[in-house]
């Protein structure tokens, strides 16, 4: 229901607010006092369009705010949730799809001099959904249109307008005379409002999911040989984890070879001499342990653990005497292989350290394109059925609505003979529409048809009825 009505600098109103109670609410007075300017507001706000002529004399700009309530079932939050527009403070559309309860809802207020909307987080029992529809009109025609302080356009504002809003008048009903309602009227007569909206969106998600899966495929293929030949240089060099550092390590070695060579041995010479002070230190202590009390024996095993680190410098030392005589290294090897590995690391855009890694994701992405055959028949077949659980729903429910239609127009005709319409008669057609038409609300296109004159064809309500 409308709940209400802001008007700023339209015609004769400077401001006006308007709170709508439940039930049946009625505006009257005399003639000039603004009746029509209140269904000039309300229409602009519903997405009319937009005149100039409208913005009150002296004024800048002319604002109308309407906000309407609505139930979590009502068919504008569809309508939203198609165009990605949340409501209030930011909240997704999609919880609320199918009519599901959310206890968290948004309630939005009207606040402050502007008339802008403030979202405050709000819990409702009754399920209630606030939507504000909010549109400009500045004194040169320029008009700007939101909805939950969203940029729309005015063409929204009338869809939208449609389903939250009918407008009686003496030559029309909006509703039931605008064609794209009447498939929505027998749905929610028969009881089956919404049904198809879950089964078309799983179907056109994984549609998408293919398309996007195809391309993926399409640009996999291009860089296949890429790939290929990458994966085989990498094979063919076999880089190992921390190579760079001891091949560097190396080189350094191998660049001043007689130096070091000079210096463990004589390193080693000092340490492996007959005369080791250490052992000879030890020895003498040893011999009179017993006479020189427990100081002594710290001493003793303080130069017993020295001789123990000596020998293993010593061993230390031999292995690597051992390392520069026995390499087979040489400078020039040396200097190859870090230049391949650093050239490949280039190529890659990573370290040397990485190519390892890199040769492993580059093996995953060929593997994923030799397999890519296998995802896209996976999902065709998803795609296949997705299409089926859905075409066998929208079938039944084409059912449904022939059976339904006929009740309906049984029940019409029994209303017409009171209007003094005995001899006209109210046809609902229902047809299929081609695939690329079909959609959340299904595979047919239904009309409501009317016939006034006996031996006339029935034909469409908009244009029979004449108020």
């Amino acid at each position: 229901m409308l709940a209400s009505l802001r008007i700023q600098n339209v015609v004769l109103i400077e401001s006006l607010n308007i709170e709508f109670q439940p039930g049946l609410c009625a505006l009257t007075g005399e003639t000039g006092a603004g009746k029509s300017i209140l269904l000039d507001s309300l229409g602009l706000a519903l997405g009319a369009r937009a005149d100039s002529a409208l913005v009150r004399k002296g004024a800048d700009q002319a604002t109308v705010i309407a906000v309407f309530e609505v139930p979590l079932s009502h068919p504008s939050l569809l309508i939203l949730h198609n165009v990605n527009i949340g409501i209030g403070d930011g909240m997704a559309l999609s919880s609320l799809r199918g009519g599901e309860a959310n206890e968290a809802i948004q309630k939005t207020e009207i606040t402050g001099d502007s008339g802008s909307p403030r979202c405050l987080l709000a819990a409702r029992d009754d399920q209630i959904i606030e939507i504000i529809i909010r549109r400009t009109l500045s004194s040169d025609g320029r008009s700007k249109a939101y909805i939950n302080d969203q940029p729309v356009s005015a063409g929204l504002l009338r869809e939208i307008a449609q389903s939250l809003i009918e407008i009686h008048g003496q030559f029309d009903t909006q509703g039931l005379l605008n064609p794209s309602t009447h498939r929505k009227m027998l749905d929610d007569y028969a009881g089956a409002g919404g049904a198809l909206t879950g089964l078309w969106d799983d179907w056109q998600e994984k549609k998408m999911a293919l398309v996007d899966l195809k391309s993926t495929a399409e640009a996999s293929r291009a860089e296949e040989d890429f790939l290929r030949t990458a994966l085989e240089d990498l094979d063919a060099l076999e880089p190992k984890a921390g190579e760079e550092d001891d091949l560097a390590a190396l080189r350094e070695r191998l660049m001043h070879r007689e130096q070091v060579m000079e210096g463990l041995n004589a390193a080693y010479e000092a340490l492996s001499g007959e005369n080791d002070p250490v052992r000879s230190a030890w020895a003498t202590l040893e011999r009179i342990a017993d006479k020189i009390g427990p100081q002594g024996h710290e001493a003793i095993g303080a130069l017993d653990r020295a001789s123990s680190e000596i020998a293993e410098a010593l061993s230390e030392i031999q292995r690597l005497s051992a390392d520069l005589e026995q390499s087979e290294h040489d400078l020039q090897t040396i200097d190859d292989r870090l230049f391949d590995l650093r050239a490949q690391a280039r190529k890659h855009v990573c370290s040397v350290n990485d190519l390892p890694a890199k040769r492993e994701e580059l093996a995953g992405r060929l593997n994923a394109i030799e397999h890519a055959d296998e995802a896209l028949a996976e999902a065709v077949k998803q795609v296949e059925a997705a299409r089926g659980s859905y075409i066998n729903a929208a079938q039944k429910l084409s059912d449904l609505r022939t059976k339904t239609a006929r009740r309906l127009d049984d029940l019409v005709a029994k209303e017409l003979p009171p209007l003094k319409l005995e001899k006209a008669r109210f046809v609902t057609r229902i047809e299929p529409l081609g695939e690329s038409e079909w959609g959340p609300g299904g595979i047919d296109r239904v009309r409501f048809l009317v016939a006034t004159n006996p031996g006339s064809d029935p034909g469409p309500l908009e244009k029979i009825a004449s108020g």
